[in-house]
């Protein structure tokens, strides 16, 4: 497994458990659990901690972002290309909406 990959499954793993346990370390403990990675992995890759965890996260989310617009058409007006950049951002994060809401109060 690559280090994306190895990345890609902790966040995925941590957003299971930031509902209930916030950005804290339960939440982190969890994670490394259910994922099988080790706390020097964590430690190794998140040196500044739930800060840099919650970069990544948004990273990803940049990167889906950019991708599905890419894809789409592209509007004529300007309006209409900033409500569909914004819709899309939205869009990707309201199956994570406890977690940013979480981390919006971190």
């Amino acid at each position: 497994m690559s280090e994306n990959d190895d990345k890609a499954l902790f966040i995925k793993a941590i957003l299971r458990h930031t509902p209930f346990d916030g950005w804290g370390a339960d939440a982190v403990s969890a994670a490394l659990r259910d994922a099988s990675l080790s706390r020097d992995w964590y430690v190794c890759r998140f040196a500044d901690g739930i800060s840099d965890v919650l970069r990544c996260f948004l990273d990803g989310v940049n990167a889906q972002m950019a991708a599905r617009i890419a894809s789409a058409p592209t509007p004529a007006r300007l309006s209409e290309r900033v409500a569909e950049a914004v819709m899309t951002r939205l869009d990707i994060l309201l199956p994570h909406r406890e977690a940013v809401r979480r981390a919006l109060a971190w």
